[in-house]
């Protein structure tokens, strides 16, 4: 009979610690680093309508939905940094942080991150989650038909 407070207690503790864990692994990583072209740039859920779909009316744009704390997050940026540098305007890429977008990360039911979602024409075409390979997400965009400029 006095097991149920003492049980709530050692919950209340280990939800405490888990607590202080998370917020420290959050504060392990610092933003992502900056664009390292013009054809990548970090949007808010305000600006989404206009940078991901208008623009996906003219060019692809792939969106990649990350978290500041997300170690794979930080692994997989430059990749996707790279390939939209490389590509040279093949395709747009919107960086949208998963933390400050809950409206869109709910609307388009992002359960895990990094994931990545392809627009053309207003609309999600495909996408897929967790960090790849750079020979991965180039079969990703020639799939769709976007291949890589020369300058």
């Amino acid at each position: 009979m006095h097991t149920m407070p003492a049980l709530l207690a050692v919950l209340a503790v280990a939800g405490f610690i888990l607590f202080i864990l998370w917020q420290q692994k959050r504060e392990r990583y610092p933003a992502l680093p900056a664009p390292i072209s013009p054809y990548e740039r970090d949007i808010s859920g305000d600006e989404f309508a206009d940078m991901v779909l208008k623009t996906s009316n003219e060019v692809p744009v792939v969106v990649d939905f990350y978290a500041r704390w997300c170690g794979p997050c930080h692994d997989f940026a430059p990749v996707m940094a790279e390939m939209a540098r490389d590509y040279n305007g093949s395709f747009l890429l919107a960086r949208v942080d998963f933390d400050q977008n809950p409206q869109l990360v709910k609307h388009f039911k992002v359960t895990c991150i990094p994931t990545i979602a392809l627009f053309r024409n207003g609309e999600k075409l495909d996408g897929f989650e967790g960090g790849q390979q750079p020979h991965q997400v180039r079969y990703f965009l020639a799939k769709h038909g976007i291949n890589a400029k020369t300058a």
